[in-house]
């Protein structure tokens, strides 16, 4: 039994550019899989299809696929922002009201709980989670974890010399802050851009800028 959270996590492209298919699990179609396909905004449908290819994996013993049809509300981490390359899917997402709202309205629509019992269990889950991150703060190791030498590099091929010139990297570093006329960066763009420079004019070169130079090297 296998379940797909097809959340468009691969946001930095759409489906026509990363397959043939419709969908992301057109692919169990070659063994004749049965796929569901069910909206991850319903959680009762979701259980209902779960338990509906359980029995059909205990009955015949052959595979079968739930595809979540669903999404991705943040980006990887913090620091990303999926709109920079989906700007008009992240519109939407931004105005649609969440999985919670929408169940806990239905809920509360059909009689099944009050308004206040629906606000007390939220109460009740935002203090579980603030007592899970004190405990994880109260548990965390010292802040200061000094790390063993890295070993000598070993290779059977001689060294090779990658660098490039300072003048080089100014050129690239004042070309990834500059754009044509006719367009406009996303404002979190760039300020990324103007902080790579504040990074690069101080030698605190991180991950992303480096992997920038690199690429455009």
């Amino acid at each position: 039994m296998h379940i797909v959270v097809n959340n468009w996590i691969g946001f930095t492209a759409g489906p026509e550019s990363t397959r043939s298919s419709v969908y992301a699990t057109d692919v169990a179609k070659m063994i004749q899989a049965p796929i569901f396909h069910v909206n991850g905004d319903d959680p009762e449908a979701c259980i209902w299809v779960t338990r509906l290819a359980f029995a059909f994996r205990q009955a015949f013993h052959k595979d079968v696929v739930v595809d979540l049809t669903c999404y991705r509300r943040w980006g990887h981490n913090e620091a990303d922002e999926p709109a920079f390359t989906q700007p008009l899917m992240y519109a939407r997402i931004d105005e649609h009201r969440s999985v919670r709202k929408l169940y806990t309205e239905a809920l509360v629509n059909r009689g099944d709980i009050t308004l206040e019992e629906a606000e007390k269990a939220l109460d009740d889950f935002r203090t579980k989670l603030e007592e899970a991150l004190e405990q994880t703060r109260a548990a965390a190791p010292p802040s200061k974890i000094k790390a063993p030498p890295a070993p000598p590099p070993k290779g059977v091929r001689p060294h090779l010399a990658t660098g490039v010139s300072l003048e080089t990297l100014d050129r690239i570093v004042a070309t990834l802050r500059s754009y044509p006329d006719s367009f406009e960066a996303h404002p979190k763009l760039a300020k990324l851009r103007e902080r790579d420079l504040d990074q690069f004019a101080t030698d605190q070169i991180d991950w992303a800028l480096g992997e920038s130079l690199a690429w455009a090297r």
